[in-house]
């Protein structure tokens, strides 16, 4: 009797975010922390006049994911809801985590 090990079973988890749709808003939003970091490293936590082009990226970057979590959605969580819906939830999770650093460092 073959037992499952861990490394096999990582590497399936790894195998459902496989598909672009599903990979594509995990990396916006670590884009966009990353991008608040930086910001908030190089030039500190301070309330600006006016909005600068890394505000505009980051809420591209978090308007965009909207589209890719839809359509991942219908093609993939849709058909086989108990396969792709831990993607699906992660994909929320790290945008809320975008959005809640944003809000706290500016």
């Amino acid at each position: 009797m073959q037992q499952d090990r861990p490394e096999s079973r990582a590497f399936e988890r790894i195998l459902l975010m496989r598909p672009l749709s599903g990979l594509l808003p995990l990396l916006m939003s670590g884009a966009a922390i990353l991008l608040v970091l930086l910001h908030a490293a190089i030039f500190g936590i301070v309330p600006e006049r006016d909005e600068g082009a890394t505000a505009h990226l980051f809420q591209l970057l978090m308007a965009l994911q909207l589209p890719a979590m839809a359509y991942f959605a219908w093609r993939y969580v849709r058909p086989r809801p108990s396969l792709y819906s831990m993607t699906i939830a992660l994909q929320v999770v790290l945008a809320g985590i975008a959005l809640l650093i944003a809000g706290l460092l500016t």
